[in-house]
């Protein structure tokens, strides 16, 4: 808290000395309101704790299916976990790939070991149920055993995720269930023969005493985890009331609001999936957002579109049909959650900027599962805590970040967490190698003021700068004895992508 509080004062006075007192004295006041108002919510860790979803992965599937889908996904993680526990290792961040494989993997365990509870119970042969027991066992052995312990690790595969039906600790609620040690001593006195795979996990479970300790520790790590939880959401609520208030604050309408003509090329220019980028100069917000726009969006399509593009009767597609049609084809993340919106509603902006994936002429399942995982966030609430590698909460460029997932977003450290920016977005259409362009850009900072702007304006605004036809990023280098005196470092812009990481796809098909 306090370390949130020291960020909103630094930012009062930063607003001093750029708008002077008044507007300072604003902040003030919303500081003291939204402290006021810290006490009387209801806590977010106490509200995961009562969202639930049912998950009804592989329903239909006989044991031997699901053996065999369990096989797949083992194989999968082999490679999968070990990588990601080495850039965990490494203080790298996750990006957007990684964050929704990871959890694409866990709603497959849960949905797994579901599936094979459901066999059990509608069985009365011992013999069944044991075999069952086994392998739900097999399944955590290999997919969680290794890397459980792994404090990072298991606090993003306990975070909460819509988009893959996961609720907050769902993982550990698993495995502690699967963990029953007069269970497994049941199993232990009633089974006679194993396959050979099943060899050293039957040594695992034969010593009672390491596996108790285990669970143990388990759920001694559980409760520092919730402990975590909690002081990350003292500072959500103070941020989230901070942003509630300051958020009401505009003095005006944007000077595109009505303009019928940027209105008209932005329906002639967009396409699905493209990005779209706004700045509100008379919205009190934006003084606290870094960079120079304010916010993201993402263009989903008009009906006809997503006909073109055979994507109207996707099934992510198909819940948001009618306000597809009535207009609502924005998808964005603000304050109030993550919905559908109107162009028209959209463009009460004084900036307006539209960005594509010049390497979306993807193939037919990668846009499919673009909508998939981006439909999949809708209902999601505003993260506060501004954190790029959470997945229960979104900001508008983490909508991105994570839809995208195949893209290498820039990111930057914030207040001891990572974060992406509207600018960070932005940003990468001045890389070389860019998968990402600048299609659009259209300004008004008074009412007389309009012009078109391109890829050097662009640079100029987020306050880069180009060198022999290469754009740099400006970057402050302050020795530590002369904290004053600093030396600006031109970086140069390339853009890489991530290691690939093939998708998962272990559905089995007889």
């Amino acid at each position: 808290m306090k370390l949130v509080m020291k960020h909103l004062i630094n930012k009062m006075f930063l607003i001093n000395e750029e708008y002077g007192f008044m507007k300072s004295f604003l902040v003030t006041v919303l500081c003291l309101m939204t402290v006021n108002s810290f006490s009387n919510e209801v806590s977010l860790f106490h509200k995961h704790q009562k969202i639930s979803q049912s998950l009804s992965f592989f329903d239909d599937y006989s044991l031997e299916d699901i053996m065999k889908i369990s096989r797949q996904l083992i194989d999968y993680v082999s490679d999968f976990h070990p990588a990601l526990i080495q850039n965990l290792n490494d203080n790298s961040v996750l990006h957007g790939k990684q964050l929704t494989t990871f959890h694409e993997i866990a709603s497959h365990f849960i949905g797994i070991t579901r599936r094979l509870e459901s066999i059990a119970a509608a069985s009365k042969l011992k013999d069944l149920k044991n075999k069952v027991f086994l392998e739900q066992l097999f399944v955590f052995y290999k997919i969680y055993y290794p890397y459980y312990q792994n404090d990072e690790f298991r606090r993003y595969v306990n975070d909460e995720d819509l988009t893959f039906g996961l609720t907050r600790f769902q993982v550990h609620h698993e495995i502690m269930s699967l963990l029953n040690i007069d269970k497994i001593q049941i199993l232990l006195s009633e089974v006679k023969q194993i396959d050979d795979e099943y060899e050293s996990l039957m040594e695992f479970l034969g010593d009672k005493k390491s596996l108790m300790n285990l669970r143990d520790i388990y759920q001694k790590k559980n409760i520092a985890d919730k402990r975590v939880d909690q002081q990350q959401d003292l500072t959500y609520r103070l941020s989230r009331d901070f942003g509630n208030t300051v958020g009401r604050v505009r003095w005006r309408k944007g000077y595109l609001w009505q303009n019928d003509k940027v209105y008209q090329e932005l329906e002639h220019q967009l396409q699905p999936l493209d990005i779209i980028s706004e700045k509100t100069y008379f919205a009190l917000t934006d003084k606290f957002i870094p960079g120079h726009f304010g916010h993201n969006a993402i263009w989903v399509g008009t009906k006809e579109q997503l006909i073109a593009l055979g994507m109207w009767s996707h099934p992510a597609i198909i819940p948001y049909q009618h306000q597809i049609e009535a207009g609502k084809n924005i998808m964005e993340v603000d304050r109030t959650g993550t919905h559908l919106k109107s162009l028209k509603d959209f463009m009460n902006v004084d900036e307006v900027a539209i960005f594509r994936i010049n390497q979306l002429s993807f193939e037919y399942y990668s846009i499919y599962r673009i909508y998939d995982i981006l439909l999949a966030q809708m209902g999601k609430i505003y993260d506060f805590n501004f954190d790029v590698e959470t997945t229960d909460t979104l900001v508008c460029s983490e909508l991105i970040y994570q839809s995208f997932e195949e893209v290498y977003w820039p990111t930057e450290p914030y207040l001891g967490r990572v974060t992406i920016s509207p600018d960070n977005v932005a940003s990468l259409a001045l890389y070389d190698h860019s998968p990402l362009d600048l299609v659009y850009y259209a300004a008004q900072k008074s009412k007389s003021d309009f012009q078109y702007k391109g890829l050097d304006d662009l640079a100029h605004d987020m306050e880069f700068r180009k060198v022999d036809d290469k754009y740099k990023r400006v970057v402050k280098d302050c020795t530590h004895s002369h904290r004053n005196n600093c030396d600006e470092v031109l970086e140069d812009l390339i853009y890489s992508d991530h290691e690939y990481i093939p998708s998962l796809d272990i559905t089995w098909n007889e």
